[in-house]
Parts: C-alpha cells; structure tokens; sequence
C-alpha cells in the first residue's frame, strides 16, 4: 500500500464531500476498549446488536484487519441551522436524522475517496 501525504488526503476529501478527516495510527485503543466494556455491560447497546460485538475485537483494530497501520476517522457536516427553543414538555428529532440515512450518504464518498 502506498502512502500519500496528510493534506493530499484532506484535499481528496473535500472534493468527495467529506467534511472532517484525521489520521491516527492502528494501535489499541486501551481506554476505549474499557469504556466500551462498561457501556455494554450497562445494557446501552439496547437493539443495536452490531454494538454487541467483543470489545476486545472493536478496541484492537489489528484484530479487524491484520495488515492496519493507519486508521482514517471522517466527518460529514448536517443540518446546523439555529432553531427556536421548543417550549417545556416538547421535543425534536435529532438533527443527523432529519435527512437521508447517512449510512447511504457517507459510503459512496469514502468509495470515491477510496478510488
């Protein structure tokens, strides 16, 4: 695998439409790790069976992909438009939810940013 320089990436990105990018490197992620074992051991995965897998497998991405040596964290922005304050008693849909699934926004840009 060839390596490109941080702001290339960055660039890549941007024209994809990805909105944040950070690089960090494959190694354990011990504090995490333990977090995450609390968090499920307090039953906050409710249905979310994916969230259900070993911690020790999530925590240590060498255990996902053998050859990782660096992992690539992307962001993209949603609706941040200020809105009024809801009076007492009411409430709004969270605002990641309030487009398409991002499930089928993000992947196809980190396909392209893969290409």
């Amino acid at each position: 695998m060839r390596s490109i320089p941080f702001e290339t990436l960055r660039t890549l990105a941007a024209q994809v439409g990805l909105s944040v990018i950070s690089v960090t490197n494959a190694d354990p992620l011990t504090v995490d790790g333990a977090r995450l074992t609390s968090w499920q051991s307090a039953g906050y995965a409710a249905s979310m069976g994916y969230m259900e897998r070993p911690a020790d497998l999530l925590a240590v991405p060498k255990r996902l992909l053998e050859s990782a040596q660096s992992i690539v964290v992307v962001a993209v922005h949603y609706d941040r438009t200020p809105r009024p304050v809801l009076p007492e008693g009411h409430g709004r849909v969270a605002r990641y939810a309030w487009g398409r699934d991002y499930h089928e926004v993000v992947l196809p840009r980190l396909r392209a940013l893969g290409a």
